[in-house]
């Protein structure tokens, strides 16, 4: 996943999780890290980076 869907994705969390949406996703990669799927973790750790992007251009943090 990259560029606009890496986005929409990224805000899909943020609508579903609010200020958890990046939590979520680094419990996400954690749990695709235990299962050895380094794919699937690197996706995760993305879109975590890309939620805390988004939310700090919003003038958000997250807690």
């Amino acid at each position: 996943m990259q560029g606009r869907d890496l986005y929409r994705r990224a805000k899909l969390l943020i609508d579903e999780y609010g200020a958890g949406a990046a939590a979520h996703a680094g419990m996400q990669a954690d749990l695709m890290l235990e299962h050895g799927d380094m794919e699937a973790f690197a996706q995760w750790k993305r879109l975590g980076r890309v939620i805390l992007e988004i939310r700090a251009m919003e003038g958000r943090t997250e807690h």
